[in-house]
């Protein structure tokens, strides 16, 4: 819908600018007519320059919502804003309306004399000028949501003795930053479009881009320069992005908080694009695999006020934002790939999107038959493309950005092959090497006692398990329970766990008995013993223990315990198909393999090129990476 209205905006540009001119005509000449609100003028004209293109959710359905959750107390329950919402949704269709025909001039002018108003109070205002006042400080609306009057003297009030006292603008930020995340709960709305910032306020939940909205908007109502960030799209993980607040001076220099540091700094790491790292993975754990602890940014965005380019029709989704400007270099984005290209005709740079295919992300015009893109992430595996008529045609095999610049091109030689041996399709991120390594000292029991107070260990968890796990035991004589006890640091759930006898003849067979636990989800305790590895027996201690009640008079003799913490379900799966694929100038099928264990392994695999492992089983959480002495490098 957004882009759709991009697209509207273009081919309706020059009469939205007419219409806009005579509507607000009467306040400019207003401003206009005192000296003393010169200023004021250019503010007034800035606002209704740049308004054709920002357009407001409107509909009795997200009217009545706002109005019944402002009666509603702070902090409500998900259950109750779900059954709000759907209450009220009947009431009617919400629409995108042009501003032009939400804002009057009562509202622009209320806007203008406030901004103003807030932008000369603040102690910092010498270090604000006129350009970095109507950017990040005059704008009625921060982003897409539902505009409101009366918002900047609301937040005003209520947030000025926040920073009672504080002079330095750039400990103002940090303090207001810290003060909307502990205050706002992220969670679902239930609403499908973006509140207004007064009742986002209220009711203290929003999903991560509405608090950046309500947190911008605190900001500017207080005189301090605020606009979002966003990386559009992660280049090595996920499907989607992230967008963060920044303040922003008047040599153009960012500021932000990272998480909870407390402190504004320049070139500060990027929001969101660590994972937390408790659990340092050793040599002893023998995992296979390497283990990613960043998310890498391949282009950054500042979502403005002002239009800064006009976006074609063909542009692809991400470029089609008329107010969208590229702020990579603002967070330490300094490498750059020149790649040929003759004609004048614009080329894309992508990457990988997780599941699906490449996205271009940046967009530049050829000079001298090559073509530069500059401000590119680093460790970031890129590919330049043309769109004619909806058909992509790729310029360059994919390209490694790394160390300032080009590093490596994905390209085979057309004749080479190996073979590979796969265990999973997608990164192994640490949020789950974190879960894992502390079930190490984890016990496997078995007891004549339901209590377990006579149990007796079969064996332990001596190293990070990262997958499903044979261990090898002999219980010496029959017993009636067996489980697995938790370590006193892990409360990982177990998504699998099975325990085998052996027959005579050496053959093995499952055990199969009553699931007993303590401390677990009761409902979902079979989780464990069902076969599905997307499912787990959950539970919230560091207590807890889960395991088989063979029955009254049905001792067995356990041999062998098979057993898979939760996880992401990523690893090659026993019985799912899969198909690999390596790019040259498209993707090209390999070969299909159905999986007999824990790997697949697949035959004549161009040496040097770029690989994709799908599941077409289920999952759609899959991404890019070569294969190196063995082992997936994932990007």
């Amino acid at each position: 819908m957004r882009n759709a209205l991009f697209v509207l905006f273009v081919l309706c540009a020059p009469i939205l600018y007419a219409q806009n001119s005579c509507k607000f005509a009467g306040l400019a000449e207003q401003y206009k007519s005192n000296p003393a609100d010169s200023l004021k003028h250019k503010a007034a004209m800035f606002l209704v320059d740049n308004m054709p293109g920002h357009f407001s959710p409107e509909g009795k359905s997200i009217e009545k919502y706002e109005e019944k959750l402002l009666l509603m107390p702070p902090h409500s329950g998900m259950r109750e804003l779900m059954l709000v919402w759907n209450s009220v949704a009947k009431e009617g269709e919400v629409r995108n309306v042009q501003d032009s025909l939400v804002v009057d001039s009562g509202f622009l002018k209320e806007n203008i004399d406030m901004a103003f108003e807030a932008w000369k109070a603040a102690p910092w205002s010498a270090e604000v000028d006129f350009r970095q006042f109507c950017n990040f400080i005059l704008p009625y609306r921060v982003k897409d949501e539902h505009l409101c009057r009366g918002w900047r003297k609301a937040l005003r009030e209520r947030y000025l003795p926040v920073i009672a006292g504080v002079k330095d603008m750039r400990e103002a930020f940090a303090m207001i930053v810290d003060t909307i995340r502990n205050s706002i709960t992220e969670s679902n709305p239930y609403c499908p479009y973006t509140l207004d910032v007064l009742t986002t306020d209220h009711i203290k939940k929003a999903e991560c881009d509405q608090r950046c909205i309500l947190l911008v908007a605190v900001l500017r109502a207080l005189g301090i320069p605020a606009v979002i960030d966003v990386v559009p799209m992660w280049a090595n993980y996920s499907r989607s992005g992230h967008s963060w607040v920044a303040m922003v001076e008047k040599d153009g220099a960012t500021y932000t908080v990272f998480e909870d540091e407390g402190v504004a700094k320049q070139f500060n790491k990027i929001d969101a694009s660590r994972f937390v790292h408790r659990y340092k993975v050793t040599e002893a754990d023998n995992c296979p695999f390497v283990v990613m602890t960043e998310k890498r940014a391949a282009k950054i965005y500042r979502m403005g006020f002002a239009r800064v380019r006009t976006p074609q029709p063909q542009d692809p989704a991400l470029l089609k934002d008329p107010f969208a400007v590229d702020v990579s270099t603002a967070y330490g984005l300094n490498s750059s790939l020149t790649v040929n290209a003759s004609g004048p005709e614009p080329v894309y740079l992508c990457v990988f999107r997780s599941g699906g295919d490449w996205v271009p992300v940046a967009k530049a015009l050829p000079a001298g038959g090559q073509v530069t893109f500059s401000g590119l992430g680093d460790s970031v595996v890129y590919l330049p493309l043309r769109i004619s008529n909806g058909v992509r045609q790729v310029l360059s095999e994919p390209i490694l950005v790394s160390g300032g610049g080009a590093a490596k091109v994905f390209k085979t030689d057309g004749v080479s092959t190996e073979t590979v041996r796969l265990y999973r399709k997608y990164p192994l991120c640490s949020y789950m090497t974190d879960l894992w390594g502390y079930m190490k000292g984890g016990r496997f029991e078995v007891a004549d006692k339901a209590d377990f107070s006579d149990a007796m260990l079969l064996d332990s968890i001596s190293a990070m398990p990262h997958g499903v796990t044979s261990l090898a035991v002999d219980s010496k004589k029959k017993f009636r329970y067996v489980r697995y006890k938790t370590s006193p640091r892990s409360r990982m759930p177990m998504a699998e766990l099975y325990f085998y006898a052996e027959a005579e003849g050496g053959t093995e067979y499952k055990l199969a008995g009553t699931p007993i636990a303590h401390q677990v989800d009761s409902t979902r305790i079979q989780c464990a013993f069902d076969g599905f590895l997307d499912t787990n027996a959950s539970t919230n201690s560091f207590d807890y223990w889960i395991g088989l009640d063979f029955g009254k008079g049905n001792k067995q003799r356990v041999s062998r315990i098979v057993f898979a913490p939760s996880s992401d379900t990523n690893n090659v799966e026993v019985d799912h198909l899969y198909e690999l694929y390596h790019f040259e100038r498209g993707w090209k099928l390999i070969g299909r393999r159905l999986a007999k264990g824990d790997n697949v392994e697949f035959g004549n695999v161009p040496i040097g090129g770029l690989l994709l492992l799908k599941d077409k089983t289920k999952g759609r959480e899959e991404r890019i990476f070569e294969y190196t002495d063995g082992r997936q490098i994932w990007y």
